[in-house]
C-alpha cells in the first residue's frame, strides 16, 4: 500500500497504480505463472508493468550481483510508468531501511543478501538512473535525501560548479549566463577565433578573457554592453576598434 501511495502522490494512473500494488507477486510469491494471472484478470499493461519491475523470475533467485546488474541496465530502456513505480518502490525500502538502521544500528545489514557497501553502491546507481531518466519525479528529491542519510553524502549528486582560469592562473566559479560565455570564449580561444570582450591594442592577437573587475576597469560604464556583441573578424587595413 506504501509503494501505492507514493505512487499516486507522484502522478501514477490507474493501472500504475495496480502495478505498485503486486510489484512483488510474481518476483517473490510464484514466478511467470502469478505474472500469467495478473495479465488475465488486471489487463497487459498492468502486467507488463509488473514485470519491468521484476529483477527476476526464477526460483531460485540468482545471485544479488549480477541481478542487481541486470535490473539497473534494463531501468534505462523502461518506459516511464515502470520507471515511476520502481523509484515509489525504492524509496519505499529505503525508508525502512533507515528507520531499521536508526533502531538496531549496522546489524541490519547483516539481514540482507548484500552487505552496506554493495547496498550503497546500487542505490547510488538506481539514484543516478531516476535523475538521468525520470528527473521531474516529485519523489526524486526525497528519494535523494534518505540516500544521502542512510549512505552518507557521498552517495548525493554534487553540483560543481564550473570554472574558468584567470590570466594568472587562478580558477573562478561562475554560473547561469555568465558561464555560458565564458566557456564560449575558452573554447574560442583553444580554437583561435576568440572574441575579445575588452579593448585590445593594434596587435592582431586577442588576449586571454580577463576577470570581470579587470574587464569592468578597462570599459567606460557608459559603455559597458548588457549582452555580448556579436564578434566580425576586422577587415584588412581597419583601424583598430572593439572587437
Amino acid at each position: 500500500m506504501a509503494v501505492c501511495s507514493l505512487a499516486l502522490e507522484d502522478g501514477a494512473d490507474e493501472d500504475e497504480a495496480v502495478a505498485a500494488l503486486l510489484h512483488d507477486g510474481p518476483e517473490d510469491q510464484g514466478g511467470q505463472p502469478v505474472l500469467n494471472r495478473i495479465r488475465r484478470d488486471f489487463g497487459s499493461r498492468v502486467a507488463d508493468i509488473v514485470a519491468g519491475l521484476s529483477d527476476t523470475l526464477e526460483a531460485p533467485k540468482p545471485d544479488w550481483g549480477p541481478r542487481k546488474q541486470a535490473y539497473l541496465g534494463r531501468l534505462m530502456t523502461e518506459e516511464e510508468s515502470v520507471l515511476r513505480v520502481s523509484l515509489a518502490d525504492k524509496l519505499h525500502n529505503a525508508r525502512s531501511m533507515l528507520i531499521d538502521v536508526g533502531a538496531a544500528g549496522d546489524a541490519v545489514w547483516a539481514r540482507f543478501n548484500a552487505g552496506r557497501d554493495a547496498q550503497a553502491e546500487y542505490f547510488r546507481r538506481l539514484l543516478w538512473t531516476f535523475e538521468t531518466r525520470l528527473p521531474a519525479s516529485r519523489n526524486l528529491p526525497e528519494f535523494r535525501r534518505v540516500i544521502a542519510e542512510l549512505f552518507g553524502s557521498k552517495c548525493a549528486p554534487r553540483k560543481r560548479r564550473a570554472s574558468v582560469s584567470e590570466p594568472d592562473g587562478r580558477a573562478v566559479g561562475l554560473k547561469g549566463r555568465a558561464h555560458r560565455i565564458a566557456m564560449r570564449s575558452v573554447v574560442a580561444d583553444r580554437l583561435g577565433t576568440a572574441p575579445c570582450r575588452f579593448p585590445r591594442s593594434a596587435a592582431t592577437t586577442c588576449h586571454p578573457t580577463p576577470s570581470r573587475r579587470a574587464r569592468n576597469r578597462s570599459v567606460p560604464r557608459a559603455d559597458r554592453p548588457s549582452v555580448l556583441p556579436p564578434w566580425r573578424p576586422r577587415q584588412p587595413g581597419a583601424a583598430a576598434r572593439h572587437c
